[in-house]
């Protein structure tokens, strides 16, 4: 990540504060997701706009802000929303049950399934950032440019959020990822 450069936010105070409140809550719901082993898919757009998404035929067009409490509920194991990706335009949830195409280059990490597949896809695209809880492992990673990274914790999943989403009320910007795989 030495090389990408986020121009999402401006350095406005009360921007960056909503942004660090919508990040600090996927962390959350992330954490507990990853605890009882719940799968998500989460897409962050940026600069690229995913459109073609919200014009599938089986999307739930939303406005909502980001909570621990509405991320968990859209992926609870019992709700007819948790397929698919939920997508999240200028630090709020736009839609759910977005079916994003699935990464061709993938194949290096066979062991993993459709969710990170779709996740690597979306990342892909321009340049969204996807996050998936894996509901075979109860881990979280993050996918950016058609590579995933595992987060060892909530606190690695955080700082390179907020680093990603060009949030410049931490000291450190630097990217401590690993690739799952070479």
């Amino acid at each position: 990540f030495s090389s990408f450069s986020s121009v999402l936010l401006s350095d406005d105070s009360d921007e960056q504060l909503r942004y660090v409140s919508m990040v600090d809550e996927i962390v959350k719901a992330c954490t507990e997701m990853s605890s009882t082993y719940t799968g998500a898919l989460i897409l962050l757009e940026r600069n690229t706009k995913l459109g073609e998404l919200l014009k599938q035929e089986n999307v739930v067009r939303l406005d909502s802000s980001v909570t621990n409490s509405m991320l968990q509920s859209i992926f609870y194991k019992g709700s007819p929303m948790h397929d698919g990706g939920l997508l999240i335009r200028d630090g709020r949830i736009i839609a759910a049950r977005c079916h994003v195409p699935l990464s061709e280059t993938f194949h290096v990490i066979e062991r993993y399934g459709t969710r990170h597949r779709a996740a690597v896809g979306a990342s892909e695209i321009g340049d969204t950032v996807a996050i998936v809880v894996s509901e075979e492992r109860g881990t979280t990673s993050i996918a950016v440019e058609g590579v995933l990274y595992e987060m060892k914790s909530a606190k690695e999943l955080r700082e390179n959020l907020f680093y990603l989403l060009g949030i410049t009320t931490l000291s450190s910007k630097s990217m401590r990822m690993k690739k799952h795989a070479k």
